[in-house]
């Protein structure tokens, strides 16, 4: 697999904003997954900021983070 590949892949799975799959990256490249559920959307939102995610998408990892820490702001 090349680095374009592995970069394509990532992007695919964070952007996905779907766990599982997320999940299924995670494992396949050795990256340990977060227990706990706001510890891996607050992981989930960084990783989206630093590829430049559109912004819509790391505010629906971040309301994600919020549920699941149970903040309902």
């Amino acid at each position: 697999m090349t680095v374009e590949q592995l970069v394509q892949e990532r992007d695919t799975a964070l952007l996905s904003l779907d766990k599982s799959r997320i999940c299924v990256f995670m494992r396949t490249w050795g990256i340990p997954v977060p227990q706990d559920d706001g510890v891996f959307w607050t992981t989930v939102r960084d990783a989206l900021i630093e590829i430049g995610a559109p912004w819509r998408t790391v505010q629906s990892a971040e309301i994600r983070r919020r549920y699941a820490g149970g903040e309902r702001r």
